[in-house]
């Protein structure tokens, strides 16, 4: 989700947060849990990418982003 106010989230960097992301797995799913953490976070390293994220329209331009930039690192 794109947050209208960033905020802190006591970062370690002191910056605030204005993306968030939540996943919904069952209790059994833990190891696709932490694969798809590790994945959000590789794609958000890219500073570009993340500001095409914070630069979303609404939340279908957000998923297409996230799509289309995961469909760049299979």
């Amino acid at each position: 989700g794109l947050l209208s106010q960033a905020v802190d989230f006591g970062t370690q960097d002191g910056s605030l947060v204005q993306l968030v992301f939540m996943i919904l797995s069952p209790q059994k799913a833990m190891s696709t849990h932490i694969k798809l953490l590790a994945r959000i976070a590789r794609l958000c390293s890219n500073k570009t990418f993340v500001q095409s994220l914070k630069g979303a329209k609404d939340s279908d331009d957000l998923l297409r982003l996230l799509q289309e930039e995961d469909e760049r690192h299979v």
